[in-house]
């Protein structure tokens, strides 16, 4: 379907639910937001403040901070990470894992658009022994000591920029808890026999479900990427074209937008095509 194949998503809105403070945490360490909570008025109208940004020719999407920045590897960054904006593959019908460490309002864009501005799929690795890890600690390494010139290291921070760590404690992604690790070496417990015609358990691994694109900070693309009054740093998207379709978290987020002239004006634009709005319960029917 449409829907599912040729469009990215980008969720928002965790702070909105569950405080600043936590938003400010990692992805892995964020607690969950409750599946089955119901919004306040006041929390759809500060998620309808970021559909306001996204359609506002000044701003768009914020970029966060990321000071949490993927970690590959075991030596420090030559150069300081270029900004990016994450975005999900995952079909945005079967996103309620992502939403839920992300936010509830999702705005889907043009898979083709995205590439074309340089977006890609991230790298995942997974292990301390990754020869990618090795070879990006390497290389860091080489950069950091030789002192290499910053625009060279600068072009390999872009290319690390793609690769992300799944590294993580076994444990159930719809809860975010890590399992227990038994001690099976502590006295009185007995060693199950491995029955050496048995396939070995699968666990699951976890992000890889998203399928995640970055998309970087492209500095000499100023119309794009703007640094507002705010001191955040903006991305620019080309409604309709790009940004083609938002995903509301429930059916009474979508009356308070289509009641607010700005964002009803700013649906349907001359000489482009509209974008779409729809609902977190909509989806569950397609």
């Amino acid at each position: 379907m449409y829907l599912h194949e040729n469009m990215l998503f980008r969720w928002v809105g965790y702070d909105v639910e569950m405080g600043t403070d936590k938003a400010e945490l990692s992805a892995p360490k964020r607690p969950l937001i409750p599946a089955k909570t119901e919004l306040s008025d006041e929390q759809r109208e500060q998620y309808l403040d970021r559909l306001r940004d996204a359609f506002n020719p000044s701003k768009g999407l914020r970029v966060s901070g990321y000071h949490c920045q993927d970690k590959v590897g075991a030596y420090h960054a030559a150069v300081a990470p270029r900004h990016c904006l994450f975005f999900t593959e995952q079909a945005a019908g079967d996103a309620k894992d992502h939403w839920r460490r992300y936010g509830r309002m999702g705005f889907g864009f043009s898979k083709r658009a995205i590439f074309n501005h340089g977006g890609s799929p991230v790298i995942y690795t997974g292990g301390k022994d990754s020869i990618l890890e090795e070879s990006i600690d390497t290389l860091r390494r080489h950069l950091v000591e030789s002192e290499a010139d910053s625009t060279v290291a600068d072009a390999f921070e872009v290319f690390a920029r793609f690769v992300k760590v799944t590294r993580m404690p076994p444990g159930d992604v719809s809860t975010g808890k890590t399992q227990p690790r038994t001690n099976r070496g502590s006295k009185g417990t007995t060693r199950r026999k491995m029955d050496p015609m048995t396939y070995p358990t699968e666990q699951r691994i976890r992000f890889l479900a998203e399928r995640e694109w970055r998309l970087l900070e492209n500095p000499s693309q100023k119309r794009r990427w703007r640094r507002y009054s705010d001191g955040w740093l903006w991305f620019r998207p080309e409604l309709g074209r790009e940004l083609q379709l938002v995903i509301l978290p429930d059916n009474r987020t979508l009356r308070m937008a289509i009641a607010c002239d700005t964002i009803r004006k700013s649906l349907v634009l001359p000489n482009r095509p509209p974008v779409q709005l729809i609902t977190a319960d909509a989806l569950k029917k397609i």
